[in-house]
């Protein structure tokens, strides 16, 4: 069995599921809060604030 923390399913066309896995999401969102972050010159303290430990 595999363990692994997923973030959400997304429905393929063909009726099968696939797994979106939650590090990579986060990682994504975080980027994302970062672009807007930027505007004001603080993109490098939302990533720092998302992922202190990596």
């Amino acid at each position: 069995m595999h363990n692994k923390s997923v973030a959400h399913l997304r429905e393929n066309p063909d009726g099968s599921w696939e797994a979106h896995d939650l590090q990579a999401h986060l990682m994504h969102v975080a980027e994302k809060a970062a672009r807007f972050a930027d505007e004001f010159g603080n993109g490098d303290w939302v990533i720092f604030r998302a992922f202190p430990l990596c």
